[in-house]
């Protein structure tokens, strides 16, 4: 379909629409074969949390990462004095989820059953299930493991509660508004509880910049069932 569009939009706009050179096809294409996943192999957890954050330029800019008031992003500008890079496991659903922040790189996982089933989904049902959805998830990484199919395409097979490796290097600011919108009670559980943890890490590495987030224990609330992507009156 992609190919389709792009033969049709070529023939209207030629001059959008110039020639790849066959280098400029070679050198993306062995780009993309070349390390393109984040492997259950990279991984070096279980969890990660790295600063290559200036702490002179901390230092001078005290007053504003303490006085931030709530609501307000960190200046885009302190993007400048370095980045914040962590690693953690999260079931691939939530990863979805989570690759919406587009401000850092974030390595697109290897989707596998290597890792195991995220305990959280099984937790959640009724206990009377719990053997029932185990053995329905053998019987899958059985039938996936006998795909006898490329990783990448066995991918289609993995459902979505297995977990992937996740490794996320941000700005100061992408990292703190990251840690701020994600801890909300409305956020999926596995993600928050990630966050949460990664908000521990930062408090104890950097106690002296306000983070405004929510701590508290999950419970019920009606607020994500409200959420749209309808234009507010």
């Amino acid at each position: 379909m992609g190919s389709d569009i792009r033969s049709a939009l070529s023939a209207k706009y030629k001059s959008s629409f110039k020639e790849d050179k066959d280098e400029y096809i070679t050198y993306r294409s062995a780009s993309m074969l070349h390390d393109y996943f984040l492997e259950s192999e990279d991984f070096v957890g279980p969890s990660d949390f790295r600063s290559l954050l200036d702490k002179a330029a901390l230092s001078r800019c005290e007053g504003i990462l303490r006085d931030r008031p709530r609501g307000v992003e960190l200046p885009y500008w302190l993007s400048e004095i370095g980045t914040i890079q962590t690693q953690f496991l999260l079931d691939f659903g939530s990863f979805r989820d989570l690759q919406r922040h587009r401000a850092g790189t974030m390595r697109m996982p290897l989707l596998t059953t290597g890792l195991g089933f995220h305990p959280w989904y099984l937790e959640a049902i009724p206990p009377e299930l719990v053997i029932e959805a185990v053995e329905l998830i053998n019987v899958q990484r059985w039938a996936i493991a006998n795909l006898n199919a490329d990783p990448v395409v066995a991918q289609n097979y993995v459902s979505m509660g297995f977990r992937v490796p996740c490794r996320i290097t941000q700005s100061l600011p992408a990292f703190v508004y990251r840690l701020e919108l994600r801890s909300s009670k409305t956020v999926h559980p596995t993600l928050r509880a990630v966050t949460h943890e990664e908000i521990r890490t930062f408090k104890a590495n950097f106690p002296d910049i306000t983070l405004h987030v929510d701590m508290d224990e999950d419970s019920w609330t009606l607020r994500r069932g409200t959420q749209t992507i309808e234009e507010k009156a």
